[in-house]
């Protein structure tokens, strides 16, 4: 019973070992893939160590301390991490290490955030919902340029219409009768209801357009958390930029979620070492 005790915290020994090591390379390529603050990596090596040991004292006062169980198979298993799900326990860490309430330190919070903006189970359908938004700009932008030249088409016509009614009442006197000022006073009524027609056209594009606007400088503000791409600076937002600045937050979103995609695979590495460890341990037993 004491060797087996033994040989037992001997594989737990070895196993906290892996899973350090293995957090420790997570850390590193964080750091080096998107340039986190190194206060961030701290807080979590130390929560990492706590963890550890309360393990450590926990397995000393058990008596009968079991192994790990393997990781159950099927559909489950598989799911991917989803940062609209997160645990309360790491959401409450995270404001404790973060900093003053408000601002977020890690990625998975930033992402987080961003969904409960954006009314988003999970990242990738944000991002199924910001793709369409950038063809929508550009159909926006090229309307408003049409109903722009249109706009300015009629008050030329417009104006011309007025100049030949002016004309016409002029030269009324001596040549001209009452049906020329009939059908004057026809085109220019023509013209106003087109200038009419085209003012409102232009103010519901107007109206989309400043919407639009307000909804990217909010996806700005809200993904200020989240490293920029490589050699890119923060883009300005502008009436010529807001396409960039779209692009932007789309490179930033996408390049968050490849990394939380890579968590999931960690966990599964670290998992299928704690099988084989404990697969060698009963074949000696």
């Amino acid at each position: 019973m004491i060797s087996q005790r033994a040989a037992r915290e001997s594989v737990l020994q070895e196993q906290r070992a892996k899973a350090g090591t293995l957090g420790a390379a997570n850390r590193a390529l964080l750091a080096q893939q998107f340039g986190l603050k190194e206060a961030t990596f701290r807080a979590a090596a130390q929560q990492q160590q706590r963890q550890q040991q309360q393990q450590q004292h926990s397995g000393r006062h058990h008596s009968d301390m079991e192994l790990p169980r393997e990781r159950p198979h099927g559909p489950a298993s598989h799911e991917a991490w989803d940062p609209c799900k997160q645990e309360p326990q790491r959401q409450g860490s995270g404001s404790r290490e973060g900093g003053a309430p408000g601002r977020v330190s890690t990625v998975e919070e930033a992402v987080q955030k961003l969904c409960e903006a954006a009314l988003a189970p999970h990242a990738q359908a944000m991002l199924d919902c910001m793709l369409p938004r950038q063809e929508t700009y550009a159909s926006l932008t090229a309307m408003h340029k049409a109903v722009q030249e249109q706009e300015a088409e009629l008050t030329r016509e417009v104006e011309a219409a007025r100049q030949a009614l002016r004309d016409t009442q002029q030269g009324s006197r001596s040549s001209t009768t009452q049906a020329h000022l009939d059908a004057a006073q026809a085109e220019l009524s023509v013209a106003l209801q087109r200038a009419e027609a085209a003012k409102e056209s232009h103010a519901k594009i107007m109206r989309a357009y400043v919407d639009v606007r307000a909804g990217l400088e909010h996806i700005a503000t809200m993904l200020g958390q989240l490293p920029l791409p490589p050699g890119q600076l923060p883009v300005p937002i502008s009436e010529d930029t807001l396409g960039d600045v779209l692009a932007q937050s789309h490179q930033r979103l996408a390049s968050a979620l490849k990394f939380i995609h890579t968590l999931p695979k960690a966990g599964a590495l670290l998992e299928l070492m704690l099988m084989q460890e404990s697969d060698q341990l009963t074949s000696n037993n």
